[in-house]
């Protein structure tokens, strides 16, 4: 005759439960694991979308310019230079001087990442030939030499977030040289800077 210790057959039955729970304790932190996994490549790929953002021109953000004279002081309000920001505008900025040390700040509406500006020179060929036209500039402690042309000209800024920047002309190429050997126009004309980059 057989017995049967209740006792074992309760212990076996309990450890059977045990084992059950945690089974489905492991499925549940497995389930766990993969929905963060998948949350940090959604995260992940966000951020690689606002790395991704196109670069485009943002021109459209600046508010405001000021035109800086060769003494550092700022010019009167009739030498306007919102002609340099907004392509709308069929003018260009101009003064009756060189463009040796002057210089141009500009505002922006909101914090703007500067990536490259394209200087434009006056475009018509006999304004641009008679009248100086910048050659050396600073701008973000970085110089840069510009060629004698008037066609656009790339220029690369090292990455930077900024709600202004200034380009002061350090030097300049003289206008049309008389027969006397000196220059027949002693203006500064500018047709265009155009800023590209991204928004914060």
């Amino acid at each position: 005759m057989r017995y049967v210790n209740k006792n074992s057959s309760a212990v076996i039955l309990l450890l059977l439960s045990i084992s059950l729970l945690v089974f489905l304790g492991s499925d549940r932190r497995v389930s766990i694991d993969i929905d963060l996994t998948e949350q940090e490549e959604v995260v992940d790929e966000l951020e690689n979308d606002e790395e991704l953002q196109p670069i485009s021109l943002i021109n459209k953000y600046i508010d405001s310019c000021e035109t800086w004279g060769k003494d550092g002081m700022l010019k009167s309000r009739d030498y306007d230079c919102s002609s340099l920001f907004d392509i709308e505008m069929a003018s260009y900025y101009y003064i009756e001087d060189t463009c040796d040390n002057v210089g141009f700040t500009f505002y922006f509406s909101e914090p703007v990442q500067i990536v490259f500006f394209i200087i434009q020179n006056l475009v018509d060929d006999k304004e641009f030939s008679k009248n100086s036209k910048p050659r050396e500039i600073e701008y973000h402690n970085y110089t840069f030499e510009l060629d004698n042309t008037n066609e656009s000209q790339w220029v690369e800024v090292e990455d930077f977030v900024t709600e202004e920047i200034t380009i002061l002309i350090t030097s300049s190429y003289p206008g049309e040289i008389s027969s006397e050997g000196d220059s027949t126009v002693s203006g500064c004309g500018v047709q265009e800077i155009e800023f590209f980059g991204k928004t914060q």
